[in-house]
């Protein structure tokens, strides 16, 4: 502004010396000489117009970056508390919401960092250099680097969350199916103890089907001929309606009655499961 202040003067001055003497020829030069002054305080003008614009616009991009940046930063704090929590993070929702939000940063940061690159560009071109600028602009690059370390820490946290998460889901998915095997086994080997056999037939029909001898004796253990039945859930044997039963198989008297409807024997009625099968898990018996 002091140089434009001289300028105009010099203009001045130049002037009044046109007025105040001079030939015709002088004059003639003089007000060539002011016209080229009034060209150069213009374009000065305009020069400085121009580098004043340049500087704001520069210094709004700076702190453009730095509001950015101070926002990216309180975001990966929220998100860092957020992936240091043990509720919550199991959840398969609640991971693939932070990993959409640290894409996110790193994008907003990717953006900052080419708003830096565009601006050092244009600082290394401008004819005017402000102190202390590109000191600003080297502490924006040095956040930004920060910021990337810290956004790639994040995706390593949520990896590794990943990673125990799967892992624990695949142990639990063994453990189920070892429980379900188990359970298995276990119904399985209850339905074999608890398995009971009868065949109540004539004589003749045992004696043909292998199940006794001559003397009656019972001599098969097949289960072809016989009704399986689960000893803990019956607590009679239906008989098809018979004047006679003989029980072969060894079961406590005590255990067991006939129950007569008509005088014929309708059903064997177990009264003490525990003892009536302790002596074996078949029942046979001779009807007549």
């Amino acid at each position: 502004m002091k140089r434009l202040s001289i300028t105009s003067l010099a203009i001045i001055a130049t002037v009044l010396c046109i007025t105040a003497c001079g030939t015709k020829k002088e004059n003639a030069q003089l007000l060539h000489e002011v016209d080229s002054l009034k060209n150069v305080l213009t374009n000065t003008q305009l020069m400085i117009e121009s580098q004043n614009t340049e500087l704001e616009e520069n210094i709004n991009c700076i702190n453009d970056i730095q509001n950015a940046l101070d926002a990216i930063s309180q975001k990966e704090n929220e998100l860092r508390n957020l992936s240091s929590e043990q509720t919550g993070i199991t959840d398969a929702q609640r991971r693939a919401q932070l990993k959409n939000d640290i894409e996110e940063l790193g994008r907003q940061l990717e953006e900052n960092k080419k708003r830096i690159n565009d601006l050092n560009y244009a600082l290394s071109k401008s004819k005017k250099e402000v102190k202390g600028l590109n000191e600003m602009v080297a502490k924006l690059q040095q956040q930004v680097e920060q910021r990337d370390k810290d956004i790639a820490d994040l995706r390593a946290v949520i990896d590794k969350k990943d990673s125990q998460i799967t892992q624990l889901q695949q142990d639990v998915t063994t453990k189920t199916q070892q429980i379900k095997d188990l359970e298995n086994t276990v119904s399985e080997q209850t339905a074999s103890m608890n398995a009971a056999w009868y065949c109540i037939a004539s004589k003749a029909d045992l004696r043909n089907n292998g199940i006794i001898d001559k003397k009656s004796k019972i001599i098969t253990k097949g289960d072809k001929y016989f009704t399986k039945i689960d000893k803990t859930q019956i607590t009679e044997i239906p008989v098809d309606t018979v004047r006679k039963l003989i029980v072969l198989s060894a079961h406590p008297l005590s255990s067991y009655e006939m129950v007569y409807e008509n005088n014929r024997i309708t059903k064997v009625k177990i009264k003490d499961a525990n003892s009536f099968w302790s002596l074996g898990n078949r029942f046979v018996a001779i009807s007549k």
